[in-house]
């Protein structure tokens, strides 16, 4: 009876719990809900206080509001939609970026309604969100196409990458388009007018080529001018080559419009016309000599080089003129040029003299380096560096001695911690060892020669490489990691 009577008691114990720990999840289950139920119902109370922190703008309240509405997600885009419509910029501004953010249809839907906002800060973030989000939402395109006729340059290019992110290029057949935007090239505003030079180069029509080149014609803006040549040399027609000639013919114009012309002539490359440019290095114009002369340095271009030779060993030429033609002729890349380049490293311009330097570099003719290792006792420092950088390009190990000689300069720490282009020297002369060699003496990649120490641990260590014997300066230790780190 005892032990009968110890098992039901057991039993009863266990049934007990059992049903304890059937009710307790129930309880935590309805705790749950509740919670889930109150913060379902503040939620809308939240995103609003969060919309109204988007009127702070960019400062650190506005930006967390941004990141909190982000994470909430889908359920605060409704609320997203209707800020739209604040009087506030702020508030429009940070919805449209909080809605491309979240994405989907409905955020897509509402950056759609954006396009039409007041400013056109907001409606080139919507139009460039739409590119983001917009596929498979079938009023996006519609709405893209129509923002292509807006009264800013910024949307329009804007709208222009969303449509082809979402693989749509139609308005590439948009005559009118082209004549819209090219409008905005006269905007006097340098911003919209390199916007509009973007916008025609993604047309790429050869009918863009005459709106662009006569705004290059009259362009002051260097980002503005950079735009312009980029469009013309991506869009690369035949329809602008007259045009660019015609530029390099006018003696009225800035100075800073040939230079440009002839950059856009050099990457086109185009043999047909090298007879007018080989015409134009007669002109009586120097800054119309000197454009023609860098125009006509493209690779291979083997026609020019006699006559670029020819100014590059007339010491009665005007100095830039003879410059353009020393940098086209290393761009063409020909050894013909090479026995006239070790002339001008003699010359009485340092200018020219590191020019010369480089454009044998850019040959690679063997022949050069008894010339280039010679102007490592150039007295200017930047004549010394191409021509260290140069001896690098071309890889012959005679140079290495004198190379490691360069270490031997007095550079005091000021010049290697004020004068960037003054501490490259030692900089380079590591690197072109690095190359020569094809070895490195420092555990790490070094970026920059940043301290005295640093650059006389560098210089023992490629002494003892090379088996030269050490200078009275020694230095204790091999190197440390500190001073062999690579460089930020």
């Amino acid at each position: 009876m005892a032990v009968l009577k110890n098992i039901l008691l057991i039993v009863f114990f266990i049934v007990i719990l059992s049903q304890a720990q059937a009710v307790e999840p129930k309880a935590k289950s309805d705790a749950q809900v509740e919670g889930k139920q109150t913060k379902s119902k503040n939620r809308p109370a939240e995103i609003k206080s969060l919309i109204e922190c988007f009127a702070k703008g960019q400062d650190d309240g506005g930006r967390a509001a941004y990141k909190k509405a982000v994470q909430i997600g889908n359920p605060a885009v409704p609320y997203l939609k209707e800020a739209l419509n604040d009087s506030r910029k702020n508030v429009r501004f940070i919805s449209v970026q909080v809605l491309g953010a979240i994405g989907g249809q409905e955020a897509a839907d509402a950056l759609v309604l954006a396009l039409q906002d007041p400013d056109k800060d907001v409606r080139r973030y919507a139009a460039w969100f739409l590119g983001e989000c917009g596929r498979g939402n079938e009023p996006v395109i519609p709405a893209l196409t129509k923002a292509l006729s807006d009264a800013c340059p910024e949307v329009v290019w804007h709208s222009m990458k969303a449509l082809e992110q979402l693989n749509n290029t139609s308005y590439k057949e948009n005559v009118l388009l082209v004549e819209q935007v090219s409008l905005y090239l006269r905007n006097p505003d340098p911003l919209s007018r390199e916007y509009a030079a973007k916008a025609l180069r993604m047309i790429g029509s050869p009918k863009t080529c005459e709106p662009l080149v006569n705004a290059l014609a009259s362009e002051k803006h260097g980002s503005v001018a950079f735009a312009i040549k980029e469009a013309l040399v991506r869009i690369r027609s035949q329809d602008a080559v007259p045009l660019l000639l015609a530029l390099l013919r006018d003696s009225t114009l800035d100075r800073r419009v040939y230079p440009s012309a002839a950059e856009v002539l050099r990457e086109f490359g185009d043999l047909s016309i090298n007879d007018k440019l080989l015409a134009l290095t007669k002109s009586q114009k120097i800054h119309i000599r000197q454009a023609a002369t860098e125009a006509l340095g493209f690779p291979n271009n083997t026609q020019a080089i006699s006559r670029l030779v020819e100014i590059t060993i007339d010491c009665n030429e005007n100095s830039s003129v003879r410059y353009g033609a020393i940098g086209a002729l290393g761009s063409i890349g020909h050894t013909r040029a090479v026995d006239a380049l070790d002339e001008t490293l003699n010359d009485e311009s340092a200018m020219l003299r590191r020019e010369t330097a480089k454009a044998l570099g850019e040959i690679r003719c063997p022949q050069a380096v008894d010339a280039l290792i010679k102007a490592l006792n150039d007295s200017n420092v930047y004549v010394v560096m191409y021509a260290t950088k140069s001896l690098g390009r071309l890889g012959d190990k005679k140079a290495a001695k004198p190379i490691v000689e360069l270490f031997d300069r007095d550079l005091p720490d000021a010049a290697l911690a004020s004068n960037p282009l003054f501490a490259n020297l030692p900089t380079v002369a590591h690197h072109a060892l690095v190359a020569i060699m094809k070895e490195n003496v420092c555990p790490q990649k070094i970026m920059t020669i940043h301290s005295q120490d640093q650059l006389k641990k560098i210089r023992e260590a490629w002494r003892r490489k090379l088996g030269i014997q050490e200078t009275a300066v020694q230095v204790e230790g091999e190197y440390d990691n500190d001073l062999c780190q690579k460089q930020d």
